[in-house]
């Protein structure tokens, strides 16, 4: 603090100044420097007729209310509340009109246009020269601006398929993406390689990898591959070196040929009363009927 009392000082408006030496150091920004603002559609017309800037005074008078009053900001929209409550209408005008809502509608049109005003020169301040995607041609022909059209088109979502037409547009059939048929009749082989590439996915999403399989897991893979085919393995083709193994069918159970009297009785018993269930009833009145007429 004392050296800098002992520098160069003067007193300007009862505040003592120092005069500080030039600087030794040049210390880098922590940011960048700020971009210069891009100039507006009004400011550019105001440079080419030389139209210079003025500072908006904060309080005008006013010769309705006889004092002064703020041009923007706060208390402003009092200000006009107070000045407005009766509006004169002069005799050359329609007096069933509403001028005090005319005169808020006009306010709400006037912020509009200033808000589309602002989004395009956001807009037209954005805009990018980007380079063109394809070399421009010298002399385009028809043909030419055909392939533009088209390549335009087809860029859409929908492949150009719901584009608008141009006017004296010749009318192109939109090719969509070629697809590759498996001829109908092929070699046992081919076909034998794809079925084996099906059930080889199949068989990887049904079951999850195994880190290090063995012959165990090996021979329980191809056992659920063959099981898997229509005749249950009976058929399938054997693969080499593959162990044998049986392919056991579904267990059935059988009923023991020695069982207790109780037992015998109860499952006899099931069978007769299946078996009343399935026979039809008896027509007492038709039995009757037969009987008479046999007689």
């Amino acid at each position: 603090m004392n050296k800098l009392f002992q520098l160069e000082h003067e007193r300007r408006e009862n505040v003592l100044v120092v005069k500080l030496p030039p600087g030794t150091t040049l210390l880098p920004r922590e940011k960048p420097p700020p971009k210069p603002k891009p100039a507006t559609k009004w400011s550019e017309f105001a440079k080419t007729k030389g139209i210079k800037p003025r500072k908006k005074d904060k309080l005008v008078w006013d010769e309705a209310m006889k004092e002064w009053v703020p041009s923007y900001g706060y208390k402003r929209a009092a200000v006009e509340k107070q000045k407005n409550w009766v509006v004169e209408i002069p005799d050359n005008k329609d007096p069933n009109v509403d001028y005090i809502a005319k005169m808020k509608a006009d306010k709400k049109e006037r912020i509009a246009k200033n808000e589309y005003q602002r989004l395009r020169n956001i807009a037209r301040n954005s805009k990018v020269k980007a380079k063109a995607a394809l070399p421009p041609v010298p002399n385009p022909d028809k043909l030419h601006l055909s392939n533009a059209i088209q390549l335009a088109k087809k860029s859409t979502a929908s492949v150009g398929k719901f584009a608008q037409k141009i006017k004296d547009e010749t009318r192109v059939k939109v090719r969509g993406p070629k697809r590759k048929f498996q001829p109908n009749l092929a070699d046992l082989r081919t076909e034998r390689d794809t079925q084996l590439k099906v059930l080889a996915e199949i068989a990887k999403a049904a079951l999850p990898p195994v880190p290090n399989p063995d012959k165990l897991h090996l021979s329980n893979a191809i056992k659920l591959a063959k099981k898997s085919t229509a005749s249950v393995g009976k058929f399938a083709q054997k693969i080499k070196d593959e162990t044998r193994v049986k392919v056991r069918g579904p267990k059935r159970k059988f009923q023991p040929n020695l069982a207790d009297l109780r037992t015998e009785t109860d499952a006899q018993l099931k069978v007769l009363a299946e078996m009343g269930k399935k026979k039809p009833k008896m027509d007492v009145k038709k039995a009757a009927n037969k009987v008479i007429y046999e007689e």
